[in-house]
């Protein structure tokens, strides 16, 4: 699997999620790192890290799913 480029529709709104490898035993990806992520507190706001986690962890799924199992809409 290769970098999506940006404004590509797999990634989640403004958080940029770019995964740049994807095998059936890990999965490493970038989040792209803006002022609009961050929480009054001036950390990383707390949904931003959960949507990088959903993210990487929806793509390790998909490459581990067995042979001929349903992927993605029907």
């Amino acid at each position: 699997m290769t970098a999506q480029p940006p404004g590509s529709a797999e990634r989640p709104g403004i958080v940029g999620v770019t995964i740049l490898s994807a095998e059936a035993e890990e999965v490493v990806g970038r989040l792209d790192f803006t002022a609009e992520l961050v929480a009054g507190t001036g950390f990383l706001w707390a949904p931003v890290v959960i949507t990088l986690a959903d993210r990487l962890c929806a793509v390790g799924i998909g490459a581990n799913l067995p042979e001929g199992a349903l992927h993605g809409p029907r």
